[in-house]
């Protein structure tokens, strides 16, 4: 009774998370959302605000072939980003909600609502740019590589420039919802 077992001297009483170095749960929630976090904004400044510009110089059919095969990747890679955000935002709304108790309600209305709010703008902008704009872009592309008509070029270009816009629109957008996401952690 009150024998505590060791294995060559140290305890071997089994200790809690925490105490064994190993992280919880929430402190993995707010890993993988920053990590989102950083997945979605770097990669829609380096869309918007380095490579389209960057290839400005490049032949037109070029660039569109060049942004194409860029978004191919790009994008699922960025619409998991933003899925992982989601997630893991709500599920630390949901711890929040519970640490806040009556104070909820007031912060939904301060800090929280207006984060909220351009979450969903930022969902909506991404599901135009991947969907409307991406999709329709990758399949405008000749399967053999060819050329297309002037006209289809044109009109390639003018996707590529509205993918710009979306790109920096969304950075924007993700920084903001950062300032937001900073300002509620510190309470």
């Amino acid at each position: 009774m009150g024998h505590t077992p060791t294995v060559a001297g140290v305890s071997a009483v089994p200790l809690n998370r925490e105490q064994a170095g190993m992280p919880g749960i929430e402190w993995l929630t707010r890993f993988a959302h920053l990590l989102a976090a950083m997945v979605y904004l770097g990669g829609s400044w380096f869309l918007g605000a380095a490579l389209i510009p960057g290839l400005s110089a490049a032949a037109p059919g070029q660039r569109i072939r060049t942004v194409a095969a860029v978004i191919r990747w790009y994008h699922p890679t960025s619409l998991a980003a933003l899925g992982v955000l989601v997630m893991t935002g709500a599920f630390s709304l949901t711890s929040a909600k519970a640490a806040l108790g009556p104070q909820y309600f007031p912060a939904l209305f301060t800090l929280l609502g207006p984060k909220l709010l351009l979450a969903f703008a930022l969902v909506m902008l991404s599901s135009y740019q991947f969907f409307g704009l991406g999709l329709r872009l990758v399949r405008s592309l000749p399967e053999d590589g060819g050329t297309v008509p002037p006209e289809v070029e044109a009109w390639q270009l003018k996707v590529v420039t509205r993918i710009q816009v979306c790109a920096l629109t969304g950075a924007g957008l993700a920084a903001a919802l950062s300032g937001l996401g900073m300002a509620l952690a510190r309470g």
